[in-house]
């Protein structure tokens, strides 16, 4: 992936190499949803024909693996580059809309880029209301009349 610095601030190859990976890259499975996983067993038990035993067995497995550390295959230096990014608090890191690209600007010139975006009376108008509501209610009123006609159709 292609690295585009805009800021004032220069990159270290650790940190160019880790942003090659790009910025949806997993590190690890860190983020794990424990509470969804105990809420899946207990309907496992309320609607399957699994035997307690065998749903203890599973939950024994899972519980175990997920307890022990996965280790990074990612370097050190990598993770630490990203850390560094991340914590930078005078840098906006974004991709690009039409280009597989990672742009780093500095925080300030991208407020000051997106204010003048959105003062651009010719780009954009300034809404009183927001728009959604009378959206979402025709298309519900909509998809009602379409249910009707399949309903009156099929029935």
């Amino acid at each position: 992936m292609f690295v585009l610095n805009l800021s004032d601030k220069p990159l270290s190859n650790d940190v160019k190499c880790a942003l090659g990976y790009g910025l949806k890259f997993a590190f690890n499975n860190q983020n794990v949803n424990y509470v969804g996983i105990a809420k899946s067993f207990c309907n496992l038990e309320k609607f399957s024909d699994l035997s307690v035993q065998d749903i203890n067995l599973c939950k024994v497995f899972l519980y175990n693996a997920l307890s022990t550390p996965c280790p990074s295959s990612v370097p050190k230096r990598f993770l630490t580059a990203y850390k560094n990014l991340k914590n930078d608090k005078e840098l906006h890191i974004t991709k690009a809309d039409k280009s597989n690209c990672v742009v780093i600007m500095n925080k300030k010139d991208y407020l000051e880029k997106m204010d003048s975006l959105l003062s651009d009376e010719e780009t954009c108008v300034k809404i009183n209301k927001n728009p959604l509501d009378s959206v979402n209610s025709d298309f519900n009123k909509n998809l009602k009349n379409i249910l009707k006609a399949i309903s009156y159709q099929n029935g």
